[in-house]
């Protein structure tokens, strides 16, 4: 029986963080700009990690998807007078899973009538806008990351201009959806930190094939981290911290907001 072939090691840490400045020049080299969003989920109330995350930001743009019917007047009170950057969007309308036992979870699945959940949707737009004026942005960011296409056509008639789940977009989706590439947390393995190894090469793979327009990956899109304040273990805020250092650190790198990332007007108009 043949030995089986040794898989190459990862490479050092220092490594890694030296490729991904490498890429940053690279961007640079071409004239582009390595654009990033942040969005983190689960807003809901006033939370010690919260409030670690919006220190960490520092008056970088950050979104925080916030559950619609559990949002506190008071966070979003405490939010009014902060920084400018900090963007609310509708995460659900209660992150409640409507998917039937065996099933991956989903709020807004294919399980219940298109016509409810448009309606579900718009109440809770609704409410975001009474409570957060124009923090709100009309991006819909589904709990779980999933929701139904049929839905997701019909998002405009419950007020959404944009759209937010996982995995890159398709070029033609620029304008209507800015999706995640990397989510910090390792959800079936103890929700703690899916490790360096893991993350950095995840961020370089999508800037990579942006930058060399790979088939099916929307070079515009700007790269973006996921967050989950509530579920963060030491690694995760630390990457954190050490990825938002890098992008500042580098002319060739950028942080925006997620209207800017979305490429549409998806501010809350004025409400009576």
């Amino acid at each position: 029986m043949r030995a089986r072939e040794r898989q190459a090691d990862p490479p050092p840490a220092a490594d890694r963080w030296a490729a991904l400045d490498g890429l940053f020049d690279r961007f640079r080299a071409a004239g582009r700009v390595a654009t990033f969003w942040w969005r983190d989920d689960d807003a809901a109330r006033p939370d010690p990690a919260l409030d670690r995350l919006l220190a960490l930001a520092d008056g970088r743009p950050v979104a925080l998807a916030a559950i619609p019917m559990a949002l506190e007047p008071a966070l979003a009170g405490a939010l009014a007078d902060g920084p400018r950057e900090v963007t609310l969007l509708p995460h659900g309308f209660r992150h409640r899973n409507n998917a039937p036992p065996g099933e991956k979870k989903a709020e807004f699945g294919p399980h219940r009538p298109v016509d409810a959940m448009v309606t579900e949707i718009a109440q809770g737009w609704a409410r975001l806008q009474d409570l957060a004026g124009p923090r709100a942005a009309a991006i819909f960011t589904p709990p779980w990351n999933r929701i139904a296409p049929e839905l997701a056509a019909r998002l405009p008639e419950a007020g959404m201009v944009g759209l937010s789940t996982v995995k890159p977009r398709a070029p033609g989706d620029a304008g209507r959806r800015i999706n995640c590439h990397l989510d910090l947390i390792d959800w079936k393995s103890g929700r703690r930190f899916v490790g360096e190894a893991t993350a950095l090469p995840a961020l370089i793979r999508h800037l990579t094939d942006r930058l060399e327009a790979a088939p099916g990956v929307d070079p515009t899109e700007p790269t973006g981290l996921l967050t989950h304040h509530l579920d963060h273990d030491a690694g995760c805020w630390d990457f954190l911290a050490r990825v938002l250092t890098a992008i500042d650190a580098h002319p060739a790198a950028r942080l925006v907001g997620p209207v800017e990332a979305l490429g549409a007007p998806a501010r809350a108009e004025a409400r009576a």
